[in-house]
């Protein structure tokens, strides 16, 4: 007799699923309780051991950050760091596997923000550097250089790491040699319309992009003169060749996409090889949108301000960590 509700809800709830882009669905879910990537989560593992070991108590104050990290190899290796912060100062980053297996981990008593596969292959998350061969931790890794919380950083393999920073009406491109030796930094203008922030950067060293002709290097702005709930993005394409000295101003010299209305200002955008995802003004809902600036998808994640989470390069995953249960998600993005 059970066996009717069940196969109903079987039928229901992949049509539901299928309408979630929907706009009205989306409005429903951002009312309903439940996080979406409960939905879509495939894998998921508790955390909560490890976090209250580091951070002391049940009730002590942390915040979380997750980043998906690809190398280029050979072999191509993607990992999960997951870094979480104390309230009063210290950090400790976590290696997990894409099935969310913890590897290894280590502690630094300063707080840093830094995240990329540098010009070694090796991850470097948080001033700490995760060799690419065994994932073995060393810290601090870079020197006392200066690093902002908002920086954006690539590397070019086996030459240099870059940082942008945001100066205005300008960015700061940083380089570095293998070991972070700092070379003079380059400022670059942008020549935008309005003002821009940036707020995403995605290094694709495995691909050709046929706008640019080379290695593509995408810079992913959002307008920085807005109250940030009614921002619009906007992304650049430019050739890793060019770096650090980027032609200027860079939105009159580049490839630029078309805006994009309705995003969230100073919020973090993230780059997959499906298109750009950032959070709509509507709290909780995403939209993908392709490198020409055209929307592909909305889709609701979670009511959380600001949660931790990250992408895959592929944009098959998000992983995403719940604070208050302390575990880590792994959710299909359904892109």
């Amino acid at each position: 007799m059970v066996r009717k509700p069940i196969l109903l809800l079987l039928v229901i709830l992949p049509v539901f699923l299928l309408l979630a882009s929907c706009d009205i669905v989306l409005q429903v879910l951002s009312l309903s309780p439940f996080p979406g990537y409960l939905a879509q989560a495939v894998a998921s593992t508790d955390l909560h051991e490890e976090i209250v070991a580091y951070v002391g108590s049940e009730d002590a104050e942390w915040r979380g950050a997750v980043h998906v990290l690809r190398n280029v190899g050979p072999p191509s290796e993607e990992y999960v760091f997951l870094i979480i912060r104390k309230g009063f100062g210290g950090q400790r980053v976590y290696a997990l596997d894409t099935e969310l297996n913890l590897i290894s981990y280590d502690s630094i008593v300063d707080q840093y923000p830094l995240s990329l596969v540098d010009a070694n292959d090796d991850f470097t998350v948080g001033n700490v550097k995760f060799d690419h061969t065994d994932l073995t931790a060393t810290t601090p890794y870079y020197p006392d250089i200066s690093i902002y919380w908002e920086d954006q950083a690539f590397s070019q393999m086996a030459s240099r790491n870059y940082v942008l920073r945001n100066m205005g009406d300008m960015i700061e491109v940083g380089e570095f040699d293998l070991t972070w030796g700092s070379l003079s930094p380059t400022q670059i203008t942008l020549g935008s319309p309005s003002n821009m922030w940036l707020r995403g950067i995605g290094f694709d060293p495995v691909v050709i992009d046929p706008i640019v002709g080379a290695e593509p290097v995408y810079l992913i702005f959002t307008t920085s003169d807005t109250d940030g709930d009614d921002a619009f993005l906007q992304i650049v394409r430019t050739p890793a060749s060019d770096y650090p000295a980027l032609a200027t101003p860079i939105f009159s010299t580049y490839p630029v996409s078309a805006p994009v209305d309705g995003v969230r200002g100073w919020r973090d955008c993230y780059y997959t090889r499906k298109g750009v995802v950032a959070e709509t003004n509507n709290r909780g809902r995403y939209v993908l949108v392709s490198l020409e600036g055209e929307e592909i998808k909305r889709f609701w994640v979670t009511r959380e301000d600001e949660p931790a989470l990250d992408f895959d390069i592929d944009g098959n995953y998000y992983y995403i960590l719940d604070e208050k249960d302390m575990r880590l998600y792994k959710a299909a993005t359904g892109f």
